[in-house]
């Protein structure tokens, strides 16, 4: 809790770029609202439904048009030409450093939950969720409950250019295995389209480290659609119910 609080607020804390006191022009210019996270939460949400494969970078500098759109053009109309001049040539070449800088925050944050990943499965083995005891009657009739089984996966026969459906908290994600090492494979994630069981490859790739333990099923081969821009796995019905198996065991 206290490592996702000083994520979130890193910017305001003491050492942060926004933690001295804010000037009385920059509070002139803010918009104060009890909803404002919402309004953000919300406006990247749809940013990302509408360009998925759009950077980070991307979303955050149209958020800050939108938002605050009318507030900049009052202190953009108040310059003169010579001050606009000069605010052009520092955003021509502030903007391309500000996106390296976002572009290796995003990367660092990937990073960090691939470690967390692997480490939090090197300390321990994956244990079963623990399920309610429910008191029943010597006469009433029981069914064991439906767990997942960690060896009806045979990870150990995994190769390389092999298709794998990896189970994260939200979802299960399809990719392409890249490289294998021991217990780790490097996997280069599709991205989902409106309809179920269709996948496309990003135009950015996505490569994650992946812990086999996470693998649901290997080997299939998706079906081509439109050319090769779409790819259909046609047991993703199949890999549903997996994957609520797998997460209502261990997650």
């Amino acid at each position: 809790m206290i490592k996702c609080i000083e994520k979130q607020l890193c910017d305001f804390l003491p050492g942060g770029q926004f933690s001295g006191a804010t000037s009385k022009s920059d509070l002139d210019r803010t918009k104060f609202a009890h909803s404002t996270c919402e309004h953000h939460f919300g406006d990247l949400d749809s940013s990302q439904k509408r360009r998925p494969n759009a950077s980070l970078h991307h979303h955050t500098s149209v958020h800050l048009l939108k938002r605050n759109r009318e507030q900049m053009k009052r202190w953009y109309d108040g310059m003169t030409k010579k001050e606009k001049v000069a605010l052009w040539k520092k955003a021509r070449k502030g903007g391309k450093e500000l996106k390296i800088k976002h572009r290796n925050q995003e990367k660092r944050v990937y990073s960090e939950i691939s470690e967390n990943m692997i480490n939090e499965v090197s300390k321990k083995p994956r244990q079963y969720k623990k399920k309610k005891v429910v008191e029943t009657d010597e006469n009433d009739e029981c069914e064991d409950v439906e767990r997942w089984c960690p060896e009806k996966v045979q990870t150990e026969n995994i190769k390389e250019t092999d298709y794998v459906i990896v189970a994260y908290h939200d979802n299960w994600y399809p990719g392409c295995t890249v490289k294998k090492e021991e217990n780790i494979v490097k996997v280069k994630f599709m991205t989902s389209c409106k309809e179920k069981g269709v996948f496309v490859w990003p135009v950015r790739q996505d490569i994650q480290t992946v812990n086999v333990e996470f693998i649901l099923d290997f080997g299939m081969v998706p079906d081509c659609l439109k050319g090769g821009r779409q790819w259909m796995f046609s047991e993703h019905e199949s890999y549903q119910e997996s994957y609520e198996l797998y997460k209502s065991t261990y997650f």
